[in-house]
């Protein structure tokens, strides 16, 4: 039997209690939900009461979170700045439009390897040459 779903809006976070909590460490992982789905934040369970209200009063917001996050992803704790920063803007790469052919089109998303992908090119090369020559060679034997 089918059931009613009223739609809602979805909750701005989820409270997850992964094994570090269930093997006696501290904080609660919180994730977000909404405005960049899937980044998270630790925070201890002592504060959790009061950060959860922060964020649903609107005092707090989920990249304030993300900006006192120390070192090991804890909301302000005690292990200093992360080397790296955690951006609390969406980048959008834009990539440009991939034309509409009918041949196989080839396109290079690793720039890590320069080596394997100039022999992968190398060797389209050599095999499209190849298919080339054939063609001429069967065009030229039956005019």
């Amino acid at each position: 039997m089918p059931t009613l779903v009223q739609q809602q809006p979805a909750p701005p976070l989820a409270v997850l209690v992964d094994s570090s909590c269930v093997y006696g460490g501290d904080g609660v992982l919180l994730v977000d939900l909404r405005h960049i789905p899937g980044r998270g934040v630790r925070v201890r369970a002592s504060r959790l009461g009061s950060v959860v209200g922060a964020l649903e009063g609107s005092s707090l917001h989920f990249d304030d979170l993300v900006r006192g996050m120390d070192r090991f992803g804890f909301y302000q704790g005690d292990n200093g700045p992360p080397k790296v920063v955690t951006p609390t803007t969406v980048i959008r790469a834009g990539f440009p439009p991939l034309p509409a052919v009918a041949d196989t089109l080839l396109v290079r998303t690793d720039f890590s390897d320069a080596t394997s992908w100039k022999t992968i090119v190398s060797f389209l090369d050599e095999t499209s040459a190849a298919r080339g020559a054939r063609a001429r060679r069967y065009l030229q034997r039956h005019r």
